[in-house]
């Protein structure tokens, strides 16, 4: 098990419930994919604050469920040589509770189920992944199938309602 080191911050208090289930899948997902001792930073907040960041840094109006800043410079999915460096840090991922809670009763799924996709595909986008080509797509989208099903969590791209 390697050790990750996880930084959380909370700016919108509906996310304190589900604070310890993310922290445990981040590790999960840290050891399910081989990944060296390092580190990641979490924003849990509301579309608001996802609005103002997409803007930002998207130049899009809108608010986003899940926004990855990569602190690696990685030009092809995932690089397994980054796995051997001595200490990983990862970036920044911003969450928003509102547009969580939307898409899984749209979905009629369970919003911590739909927490930890999202967690999943936004730490797949700080190693690299992408979904910019519809083989990228299938890449990302099989790894992330296969991250969440010994969860119990089926696949999110089955039926593609969020995606």
């Amino acid at each position: 098990m390697s050790e990750c080191v996880i930084d959380i911050k909370i700016e919108t208090k509906n996310w304190q419930t589900h604070e310890a289930a993310l922290r445990a899948h981040i590790d999960y997902l840290w050891d399910a994919l081989s990944l060296k001792a390092g580190e990641v930073s979490v924003l849990l907040a509301d579309d608001t604050q996802l609005a103002a960041l997409n803007k930002t840094y998207r130049q899009k109006e809108t608010p986003t469920n899940i926004l990855s800043f990569p602190s690696l410079d990685l030009a092809a999915p995932y690089n397994a040589a980054l796995c051997t460096r001595p200490y990983l840090v990862l970036g920044d991922m911003a969450v928003s509770f509102t547009r969580v809670a939307e898409e899984a009763a749209m979905a009629q799924l369970d919003f911590r189920h739909r927490a930890l996709h999202l967690i999943t595909h936004g730490l797949l986008h700080l190693l690299g992944y992408t979904h910019d080509t519809q083989l990228a797509a299938h890449k990302m989208e099989t790894l992330e199938a296969t991250l969440l099903a010994p969860l119990g969590i089926a696949n999110p791209y089955v039926n593609e309602v969020l995606c």
